[in-house]
Order: C-alpha cells, then sequence, then structure tokens
C-alpha cells in the first residue's frame, strides 16, 4: 500500500508552502527520514525528510507549486504494488537503471495492436511509456505471469542488440542507392550554448525571491527608511584586528570588520535604547531584547540571519 507524502505544518499560523525542489525522482529509492523535498513558506525554508522508506512512486505536486498544509505531494511505496489513480498528478517518467538480464521473454512487433491490459508496477509502467515498449509482446516471469522490471529492460537491452546487428547486415540496392546522396547536417549535430536571459522576458520567482520582495515592502510602508553617512578613524580597530585574527583563525573563525561594527551597533543600543524600539497606538514600544540581523547574500537571494540577545553574547 502507497503511502502518502503530505504537506506538513512548517509553524504557528503558516497555511501554506511551496515546493522548492525535489531531491528524488520517481523510481528512485528512499530511506525513512531520508530528505525527499525542500518547501519554503515566508518565515522558513527546509528540508522535508521521508516519514517511510521505499520507492518514490508517484510525484503528485510539481517543483514551484504554492499549496495548502495536508496536501498530498507524493506517493511512497513498493514498486511491484499496482499504479496509484490519482487525479491531483501525473506520472512522471524516469530513466531506467542499468538493464539486467532476465529468464525469459518473447518478442513481437514494436507497433501495439491493442491496450495492455494486465497489472504492471509504476516501474514498469514507466520504463514502457519511456521506450514505447509494446507490453504485449513480453511474457512475464513474476507472480501470475506478471511483467516484472528485469523482463522489460531484458526485452529492451535485446531490442538494442538486434538493432544493432541489423545495421551490420550487407546493404540492399536500394539502400546504397540512399546512402550515395550527399550528407545533410542538421543545426542539432552543433551544441547550442544555454541562452542568457532576454530583456522583456519574464523569469519566474522562486520562493526566496517572493519572500524577499513581500518583506521589502511591507518594510517600507511600516518603518521610516533614512540613510545617513558617518565618518570614524578604524586605525585601532584594525590594528586590534590584525593582533588577533590568527588567533581565531586557530579556533576556525574569521575575524572582519564586520565583527566590530557589530559590536559596537550592541553597545550603542544599550547605550541609547530609545533607538531599539517601535510605533504602537498606545505610544513608543522600548524593546528589551537586542535582536541584530545582519544580511548576508547568496547566489539565491539575500537572507537576514538574526542573532537573539546579541547583547549577552
Amino acid at each position: 500500500m502507497a503511502f502518502e507524502v503530505i504537506m506538513p505544518e512548517m509553524g504557528e499560523g503558516v497555511i501554506e508552502g511551496l515546493v522548492s525542489r525535489w531531491l528524488k525522482q520517481p523510481g528512485d529509492e528512499v530511506e525513512q527520514y531520508e530528505p525527499l523535498l525542500e518547501i519554503e513558506t515566508d518565515k522558513v525554508t527546509t528540508e522535508a525528510p521521508a516519514e517511510e522508506g521505499g520507492t518514490l512512486l508517484q510525484i503528485l505536486v510539481d517543483a514551484g507549486t504554492t499549496v495548502e498544509v495536508g496536501t498530498v505531494l507524493a506517493l511512497i511505496g513498493d514498486p511491484e504494488d499496482d499504479m496509484p489513480v490519482n487525479g491531483r498528478g501525473k506520472t512522471a517518467v524516469s530513466p531506467p537503471k542499468p538493464a539486467q538480464p532476465a529468464p525469459k521473454f518473447i518478442a513481437a512487433p514494436p507497433v501495439p495492436t491493442k491496450p495492455y491490459t494486465g497489472r504492471i508496477s509504476p516501474v514498469v509502467g514507466r520504463i514502457a511509456a519511456e521506450h514505447e515498449v509494446d507490453l504485449n509482446a513480453l511474457v512475464g516471469t513474476g507472480r501470475n505471469g506478471r511483467i516484472t522490471k528485469k523482463d522489460i529492460l531484458a526485452y529492451i537491452e535485446s531490442s538494442q542488440q538486434s538493432a544493432v546487428s541489423s545495421q551490420q547486415e550487407p546493404e540492399s540496392d536500394q539502400q546504397l542507392a540512399v546512402s550515395n546522396q550527399p550528407e545533410i547536417i542538421t543545426a542539432q549535430d552543433d551544441p547550442i550554448p544555454p541562452s542568457s536571459p532576454i530583456p522583456g522576458e519574464i523569469l519566474a520567482l522562486t520562493g526566496m525571491r517572493r519572500s524577499i520582495a513581500e518583506h521589502m515592502v511591507n518594510s517600507k510602508k511600516t518603518s521610516p527608511h533614512v540613510t545617513t553617512v558617518f565618518e570614524f578613524d578604524f586605525t585601532n580597530v584594525d590594528k586590534h584586528r590584525r593582533a588577533n585574527k590568527e588567533a581565531y583563525a586557530r579556533d576556525g573563525a574569521h575575524l572582519t570588520f564586520t565583527a566590530y561594527i557589530v559590536a559596537a551597533t550592541v553597545q550603542a543600543l544599550k547605550q541609547h535604547p530609545l533607538v531599539n524600539s517601535k510605533w504602537t497606538d498606545e505610544g513608543i514600544k522600548l524593546l528589551r531584547e537586542i535582536n541584530l540581523g545582519m544580511a548576508t547574500a547568496l547566489d539565491e537571494g539575500l537572507i537576514v540571519p538574526v542573532s537573539k540577545n546579541a547583547d549577552s553574547l
């Protein structure tokens, strides 16, 4: 029986999440508690583990889709189980694993004469769809004549070997006549370099980019933005850093000028608590904690790790 992977509740008040990336694909083996996908909300980005082990049978929600908490995202189970039927998604086609010999199979013409009505596993169904294999051409070696993964992989391998052998046979007069025609080289023979973003096109937003935009707009609406510049002498700071950076490096820390700026900011907030405050309808609320955020640039976007109670560190 297939196990349903659902969108978890990522925090109090969080009612939906974005499936940002699948770490496994249909047909892959998944161990219990192994990271299965990445989920993003407006509060956190995290990896979601699989609560049960088995084979990832089906992905029901594509990456880049936002769904409500409790939505079924995927199915995990035994690959020999029947293909689950679910209208919320479709079965993705993934490449088969390296072929292994199977005991028996019976080949038939590649063009199917009628739909296959026997019971098959999701893995067999995906391999047959990808390689356009007529399952009526095979006799399974599994229970009750069921077609197994080994059966279909052996059939594909045998078909490829037959195709190679046929190419080595003497050419007929008609084939020789065709081969004398000038060779036409299509544009696909040359690799096409990856295209750069075209001015005017719309690039899809990631969950992080969307959250950054929402938080920036909210910050602009709720907080006054003021820019000011001060000059000060960094001579003593530079001397202290040069004298102590090797000692920090031995402990695995990289002593930068930012650390001194952060320490000075904490001291300034302690001496001027009115700066560490916020506006309310009842009046100005002085904050007891000094929580300091430091913007950090990543390739995917900007994050702001927050040091809670920075004055006590």
